[in-house]
């Protein structure tokens, strides 16, 4: 079971770092009209921003991989 916990926390790892690049490509690559913010990003400021989503979503994973792992090994 730890070697799949072990695989898992690799997976998030090497996804989040992919994301992450990907997301700083299409940033630089794209115009940016710093004037204004769009309107989507006033209204939802946290959901808009993927980076913010990703520091959400990782410590949930990390959670539950360790309650599982917890559980597993107990």
């Amino acid at each position: 079971m730890l070697l799949y916990l072990t695989i898992a926390g690799v997976a998030i790892v090497i996804i989040g770092t992919s994301y992450s690049l990907i997301m700083i490509k299409r940033q630089q690559q794209s115009e940016r009209d710093l004037s204004e913010p769009s309107s989507a990003v006033v209204t939802k400021p946290f959901t808009r921003n993927p980076i913010i989503v990703l520091y959400i979503v990782i410590p949930i994973l990390a959670l539950v991989l360790g309650i599982l792992a917890w559980l597993a090994l107990g």
